[in-house]
């Protein structure tokens, strides 16, 4: 998510909203950054879970409206894009745990949004060959 003429990474300084979509199961999560623009990140349930009982396999984020960007491909697992969105995901919650003021829009989020970021490393599998058998 780094910008491209600085390389710097805008910060997440509002959590828009952050729920569990009437697909069954999916979880998403926007924000507004630190320089005015929107932040999504999205977790697409699975068809069926597991054997291990997973109910999520995709996952996205993106700079933009709240429509997923056609093409746009998911995020590896174990990857260090996914660990950066942990990383940022787990940064916003932090500053609101010490006390930065979280809104009452955040407290109404928050739940959802730490669920989220416990899935995230608990998803099925999702590896570049399983992109290319997707398409």
């Amino acid at each position: 998510m780094a910008t491209p003429d600085d390389n710097r990474e805008p910060g997440l300084v509002r959590l828009l909203h952050a729920d569990i979509l009437r697909d069954g199961g999916s979880l998403e999560a926007a924000f507004e950054t630190s320089d005015g623009r929107y932040y999504w990140v999205f977790l697409q349930r699975s068809s069926f879970p597991d054997a291990a009982g997973l109910h999520h396999r995709w996952l996205f984020e993106w700079l933009g409206g709240p429509e997923r960007p056609e093409g746009l491909p998911p995020i590896l697992t174990g990857s260090p894009e996914e660990r950066a969105i942990i990383r940022r995901l787990e940064g916003f919650l932090a500053s609101r745990a010490e006390g930065s003021g979280a809104s009452p829009r955040d407290e109404r989020w928050l739940p959802r949004l730490q669920e989220l970021i416990r899935y995230i490393p608990r998803r099925e599998p999702a590896f570049p060959d399983d992109i290319v058998r997707e398409s």
